[in-house]
């Protein structure tokens, strides 16, 4: 089975196969976690990617609760589209 990934998209796989079962793709709407920097394990849906080039870095905006959190663009994980794929500890 072939299925077509780029640069930021997520791989769920088998383990330890590596059998690929699904492709997350970095996209609006999505369910995401920031991995990086002062807001490292805020999760939510992203609301908007703004990609620019050049000195200024690309940023990602994510939806928790009521707030938006401004990240970079490569702090940012998707872990699923309606639902996490992934199970997390709690963060309270």
């Amino acid at each position: 089975m072939f299925l077509q990934s780029q640069r930021m998209d997520v791989l769920k796989i088998t383990i330890p196969e590596q059998e690929i079962l699904k492709v997350l793709k970095f996209k609006e709407g999505n369910l995401a976690v920031i991995i990086s920097g002062k807001n490292i394990g805020q999760l939510g849906k992203v609301s908007t990617i703004l990609k620019r080039f050049g000195p200024k870095a690309s940023t990602v905006s994510i939806q928790h609760n009521s707030e938006h959190t401004e990240t970079l663009y490569d702090y940012t994980f998707i872990i699923g589209e309606d639902q996490s794929e992934i199970n997390l500890p709690n963060s309270e």
